[in-house]
């Protein structure tokens, strides 16, 4: 076979990746406008382009790949910016997180999409509503002093990275620790691998993937602290509209959303391509220059790179979708245990108690069954908005199955808590519902079990609460039960 047609097969490969790529990329529909007033679209034809400085080497939160694309929770947060509201995000390059805020300070900059609002940049500076929280965490050498808490590092030498909001938190709050400035994550975990440092602090995600990326072996997570770092947006005073019109953005990104951005960046990737690998090899040349003629194909096809990286985009959605009710856009019941795990997980370091409330809806086959299945959907998307005002931010809530839902209310969530929690969504459902049948009225019984006094296992859990639900629904329905009242033989 001679090499041209080998050249030609190659190329017609290629041209069919592309055109399979660019079938499946139009399939995702972009996402809905947000409700902007017409002053906010006046101001926004005028600012066209924001001129953004980033931290190219905070990984996870915000970065530059190996391809030179602008990643992370902050770049995907824009990316949605961008989409709804038509404008476009223009990095500003600087070669550290220092040179971006400095600039930003000297209004060169617009706005910085990854920054924390401490007290003392809230006097200077106008910033968005956060938009994701990530906990600090003590790293310590496990051949030398192990820190166990925050206060265990008083008269302690500690590594932060200078300019980090973390570094006014702790001087603010815990004097007596000795700071040693540097200028990056992997520079202040080298002090700590190298024993030059005592601990060091920094956002979780980070510090492990730094840890892991640096194969720093001698170093672990020891501890967290009390300080949550809350990511938000900052804005020059000039471009002061452009806050509320951000936040609206954050607004109108659901639960969903958010979900699987964090699980994007938070969660172990595998992220899949075109294999070369599986292309027929044929005749006698060997392996490796069949290898080096693909790839240099693929590196001139520029077009082709560009659906692939489309192509990953399409994935990370699908995988939202995976892990999502596609009725109730609540997540869904693996996403939710998964997300229970290590909550649960961090409760029993920490001696917090969490709760898990079962929630069944009285009624619903009724409503189902004489109006139809499409109003049985609406009461269902109905139904779910109104569970997910009743909890925090912090608390989880899915579409277990069916006519059933479950929460989990965590960040010490004491038994008067959870009475109030569930009292309140009782009282939510309760009030009618516009179907376009007609107005309906259904109720809810809540089984609760607690973590833990009630077990440490997430099924066993499950299992408790949901036994509980059943006897608050033969009691008379429209309740909630306590699993440990059940053990008192105790009734309404």
């Amino acid at each position: 076979m001679s090499s041209t047609y080998r050249y030609l097969i190659i190329f017609l490969f290629c041209v069919y990746a592309k055109n399979l790529l660019a079938n499946e990329t139009t399939a995702i529909s972009a996402p809905s406008k947000i409700s902007l007033s017409d002053e906010e679209k006046r101001w926004l034809d005028l600012h066209s382009e924001i001129i953004i400085g980033i931290d190219q080497h905070w990984y996870p939160y915000e970065f530059v790949d190996n391809e030179g694309a602008y990643s992370g929770i902050s770049a995907d947060y824009l990316s949605v910016a961008e989409q709804k509201l038509g404008i476009k995000f223009r990095i500003r390059q600087t070669q550290s997180w220092l040179e971006a805020f400095d600039l930003f300070k000297q209004n060169e900059i617009d706005l910085l999409p990854g920054i924390i609002a401490t007290e003392s940049r809230r006097k200077e500076f106008l910033f968005t509503t956060s938009y994701f929280t990530t906990p600090t965490v003590i790293v310590s050498n496990k051949k030398g002093f192990y820190a166990s808490s925050i206060d265990s590092l008083s008269e302690r030498t500690v590594a932060l990275v200078k300019g980090f909001a973390i570094v006014e938190y702790i001087q603010n709050n815990k004097p007596d620790i000795n700071l040693k400035l540097v200028k990056s994550i992997e520079e202040g975990l080298s002090l700590v691998d190298q024993g030059k440092a005592d601990a060091y602090i920094g956002a979780i995600a980070g510090v492990n993937s730094n840890i892991i990326r640096g194969d720093f072996q001698q170093l672990i997570i020891s501890a967290f602290t009390p300080f949550d770092l809350k990511v938000s947006m900052a804005v020059k005073d000039e471009l002061a509209p452009l806050a509320p019109i951000l936040n609206k953005v954050f607004e109108s990104i659901g639960n969903r959303e958010r979900t699987a951005i964090t699980n994007t960046w938070l969660s172990v990737k595998v992220e899949k391509g075109i294999s070369f690998n599986n292309i027929v090899l044929w005749g006698t040349p060997p392996f490796l220059l069949l290898s080096i003629i693909v790839f240099i194909i693929f590196r001139l096809n520029k077009g082709l790179k560009a659906e692939i990286i489309r192509r990953k985009h399409v994935e990370k959605k699908l995988k939202r979708q995976a892990q999502h009710d596609p009725l109730t856009d609540l997540p869904n019941r693996r996403l939710f245990k998964e997300l229970a795990y290590f909550s649960l997980a961090k409760a029993q370091r920490d001696a917090e108690k969490h709760a898990i409330l079962f929630i069944d809806i009285d009624g619903f086959k009724k409503v189902n069954d004489e109006s139809g299945h499409q109003s049985g959907d609406i009461l269902l998307q109905q139904i779910s908005h109104r569970l997910k005002n009743c909890i925090r931010d912090s608390d989880i809530i899915a579409r277990y199955g069916g006519d059933e839902f479950i929460v989990l209310l965590n960040n010490d969530a004491h038994r008067e808590l959870s009475e109030k929690v569930a009292n309140k969504i009782i009282k939510v459902i309760n009030e009618p519902f516009e179907l376009g049948s007609g107005t309906k009225q259904v109720g809810a019984s809540i089984g609760i079990s607690t973590f833990p006094d009630d077990g440490k296992e997430l099924e066993s859990l499950i299992r408790l609460a949901d036994k509980a639900m059943y006897i608050a629904k033969s009691k008379g329905k429209n309740h909630y039960k306590f699993h440990s009242s059940l053990l008192e033989k105790s009734s309404f």
